[in-house]
């Protein structure tokens, strides 16, 4: 009986998202480690292992590559405000923190089918605000409103500073960055 209310919160939530006004488009992307592994057993809990031993986090992995999953729509729920006390110390400019933004995100796919995905840690998402911007953030954890299984789903993100944390496309081509944007559409990788 209640734990028919997180299903009804779930499927509200992803309407809203899908047809909200400030909803983003947004790509889910996953890490890949392209390390083979060099012994038996070659895999430990899905990671290739190292002389045996088995990779507990892909953090240390130094061969690795996103894979592209699934594209999504995204809402930040969060209040955009600037930390207090937040001017530099030559008084010429505010600093602002890079704090885990608070964001529903939900696959354009209908869950149960070919192609669905469930955001989660570690996955990036590259959100396309408009204009050829790309700004992309690290799903950090996941929170919710709800404690009743199977609970409501919010994402923590993270932005992403450095560009060589940026997913790069299936065909080798880096992944746009503000620099190489240009006037790239979206369409081409």
């Amino acid at each position: 009986m209640l734990t028919n209310v997180p299903k009804q919160v779930n499927r509200a939530a992803r309407m809203t998202v899908i047809r909200h006004p400030n909803a983003m488009d947004c790509t889910l992307w996953r890490k890949q480690v392209n390390r083979e592994s060099d012994a038996t057993p070659e895999t430990f809990g899905g990671m290739p292992t190292i002389g045996g031993a088995g990779v507990l986090d892909s953090e240390d992995e130094a061969d690795y590559s996103y894979v592209e999953l699934a594209d999504a729509k995204v809402v930040f729920t969060d209040r955009y405000m600037a930390a207090q006390s937040n001017m530099i110390d030559t008084e010429d400019g505010l600093n602002y923190t890079a704090e885990p933004r608070e964001a529903l995100i939900e696959c354009l796919v209908e869950p149960g089918k070919e192609g669905w995905v469930l955001p989660d840690k570690p996955m990036v998402v590259t959100c396309f605000p408009g204009n050829g911007v790309v700004v992309p953030y690290q799903i950090v954890g996941t929170t919710g409103n709800i404690e009743i299984p199977p609970y409501t789903r919010k994402y923590l993100l993270n932005p992403l500073s450095d560009s060589a944390d940026w997913p790069v496309a299936q065909d080798g081509s880096p992944a746009p960055t503000p620099s190489n944007v240009g006037g790239w559409d979206g369409t081409d990788w």
